[in-house]
C-alpha cells in the first residue's frame, strides 16, 4: 500500500457510508474482545499447565513474562512455547489498542483502501494503530488459531508406546 496520510471517508470514495463502516468496525472490535477473551483465558490455564504463578488479574504482558521464564526440558517443546509467546505478544500490542482506543474510519484515497485507526491519544498520530479494514477482519480468526495451538501445547506429546517383556522361558506369552 503507498504511503498517505489517510483522510476520513466521504461520500466521493465509493459511495461509502461512514455509519456502515463504523459499525462493522464496532461488530469486528466487539467479535475481537470475545476471541481476546478466550485467548486471555487460554493464556491463564497454560500457566496453571506449566505450574506458573499468574494471577487472574495480572496484566496479560506480565503473564506472557512469567511463562517466558519457565523451564521446559524438551528443547523443541520449549522453542514452541516461545514462538507461541512471541504471537501472543505481538496480538497483546494490536488487544491494547483495541481496547483502550476510540475508532476512527479512513479511506487512503491512492489505493482507495479502508483503513481503521485506534487512537490511543486523539491528536497523537504516534499512539495510533492503522490497519486496512480487511485485515483487522482476519484478526478473530488468527486470535482463534493461536487459541487452539495453545490448547495443543496443553496437550502433553504422545509416550513411547512400551515394549512388552519377553516371555520368560517355559512362560505363557
Amino acid at each position: 500500500m503507498a504511503e498517505a496520510d489517510p483522510i476520513s471517508i466521504h461520500r466521493a470514495a465509493d459511495d461509502i457510508r461512514i455509519g456502515d463502516v463504523l459499525e462493522t468496525a464496532h461488530l469486528l472490535r466487539s467479535r475481537l474482545l470475545d476471541s481476546f477473551a478466550s485467548l486471555e483465558s487460554e493464556t491463564f490455564a497454560l500457566a496453571k499447565f506449566l505450574q506458573v504463578k499468574a494471577e487472574t488479574s495480572a496484566p496479560l504482558g506480565q503473564r506472557i513474562g512469567a511463562l517466558r521464564a519457565v523451564v521446559v526440558e524438551d528443547k523443541k517443546r520449549l522453542a514452541r512455547l516461545h514462538d507461541l509467546l512471541d504471537n501472543l505478544a505481538h496480538l497483546s500490542g494490536i488487544r491494547a489498542h483495541l481496547v483502550h482506543s476510540s475508532i476512527r474510519p479512513v479511506c487512503d484515497l491512492i489505493d482507495r483502501n479502508i483503513l481503521l485507526q485506534f487512537r490511543l491519544v486523539p491528536s497523537d498520530k504516534g499512539l495510533c494503530l492503522t490497519m486496512p479494514l480487511e485485515d483487522v477482519k482476519l484478526l478473530p480468526g488468527k486470535v482463534s488459531s493461536l487459541v487452539n495451538q495453545l490448547k495443543q501445547f496443553r496437550t502433553p506429546p504422545p509416550q513411547p508406546a512400551a515394549k512388552p517383556k519377553p516371555a520368560a522361558v517355559g512362560e505363557k506369552p
